[in-house]
């Protein structure tokens, strides 16, 4: 069997609806790309990528995204894959180097701990990072949602020229943290096309069931 994220990814987008005052009836986007992906539509052309190592597939619009990293970051938080959008266009953060709108699964094996200390941790550690790298403001946009094993964020980065939307969705399964994450930038070129991606992207996003010894 399969653990899906399943902490509604429609509250992430009620959020962003009203910040990039987009005319879209996203509550019927979101439902759309369920029966996008579920109906395997070939215009799409989707492909899936599963891991059995770190235990989750997740798929992705090849003719938009591709995958640009495979592989661990440190000892105890995998990354083991990150997917980015096809563009030529980007930003520049001091310290981050180019930045496009991208995907990415993180899982942290230490998830033996309370879900909103977890949480509150996660995002000083986010506000630290950005802020030395430039950024004016952080500001959280949904507050912290965070159940037993579930917990959802999204928040802002405000930079001197532009603005950064990020939204995680995090998981406990097996003592481990699940972390989907999406970020959006705003000014670059097709952003419509973008916020369209990304919820089918991180709905495909499944844990497994079981682990390959």
């Amino acid at each position: 069997p399969l653990l899906s994220m399943s902490i509604p990814i429609e509250d992430i987008f009620r959020a962003l609806s009203t910040g990039l005052q987009i005319c879209k009836d996203l509550k019927s986007l979101i439902n759309d790309s369920r029966k996008d992906i579920e109906q395997n539509e070939p215009s799409y052309h989707w492909a899936t990528f599963i891991d059995p190592m770190h235990s989750f597939k997740i798929s992705w619009p090849i003719l938009r995204w591709g995958i640009v990293e495979i592989g661990d970051v440190l000892p105890s938080v995998y990354r083991p894959i990150e997917l980015r959008y096809r563009t030529a266009n980007s930003v520049n953060i001091p310290l981050m180097g180019e930045l496009v709108p991208n995907v990415s699964v993180t899982i942290d094996k230490n998830g033996g701990v309370e879900m909103q200390q977890y949480v509150k941790s996660m995002k000083e550690k986010l506000y630290s990072k950005y802020r030395l790298c430039g950024a004016t403001k952080f500001e959280d946009r949904l507050g912290e949602k965070a159940e037993l094993n579930e917990a959802l964020i999204e928040y802002h980065v405000t930079f001197p020229n532009f603005l950064l939307w990020e939204i995680r969705k995090i998981k406990r399964f097996e003592d481990k943290m699940y972390t989907v994450a999406g970020l959006i930038v705003e000014g670059l070129p097709c952003l419509d096309l973008v916020i369209a991606d990304l919820p089918k992207i991180m709905n495909t996003v499944a844990i497994l069931g079981s682990r390959k010894k």
